[in-house]
């Protein structure tokens, strides 16, 4: 993961953050594995850039959030859309492999692979385990249409059948709205 790029603020030291933002999110202990190998301070405070940008994705926060959160200044190290995405299908690929390789050799942990599934499919994503499910929905949203969805209470198809249509519109906007309240209209959802 090294090899990605990750925008960094390398005047001064106001990306040494970054490693209690990390800290806060994994612990001390893994902070400490991040800083292992290392080729000096500014790829670990990449590495744990990327881990917590990672974790506050998968935890359901707006793009325009770790945008601002992230980015150290408006002239060096600027977070975009572009620049988490490309960190979370860098992962995403990694983590596929290796799954791969554990699934083989740990045959007799079955929970272990399913909690790796989970983690590869809330990196897909970018959402919180309890808004997985609605990624079952028979029509394909946009992250903030399922962000908008779970934070109204709702994390099954039956959930969002229930939602007024102010409020389902609201969520997803009138479009995709229609197509989810008319059930002669449902596109087929295509699994990814």
């Amino acid at each position: 993961m090294d090899a990605v790029y990750t925008p960094l603020m390398k005047r001064g030291r106001s990306e040494s953050v970054r490693v209690s933002d990390a800290s806060r999110r994994y612990g001390a202990r893994m902070v400490s594995l991040l800083q292992r190998y290392c080729g000096g301070e500014f790829e670990f405070w990449a590495r744990c850039k990327r881990a917590a940008l990672l974790w506050d994705l998968v935890e359901g926060t707006p793009i325009e959030t770790l945008e601002k959160s992230y980015t150290a200044n408006a002239f060096q190290g600027v977070v975009s859309y572009g620049d988490v995405m490309r960190i979370a299908e860098a992962t995403r690929f990694h983590l596929c492999s290796a799954h791969q390789i554990l699934s083989t050799l740990l045959t007799e942990h079955p929970d272990f692979l399913i909690s790796l599934d989970t983690v590869l499919k809330r990196l897909e994503f970018g959402l919180p385990e309890a808004a997985l499910r609605l990624t079952e929905l028979p029509m394909v949203l946009t992250r903030g249409q399922y962000i908008a969805l779970w934070q109204a209470g709702c994390s099954t198809h039956e959930e969002v059948a229930q939602l007024s249509d102010g409020q389902l519109m609201a969520c997803v906007g009138p479009t995709a709205a229609q197509l989810l309240k008319s059930p002669q209209k449902r596109p087929v959802h295509e699994s990814v």
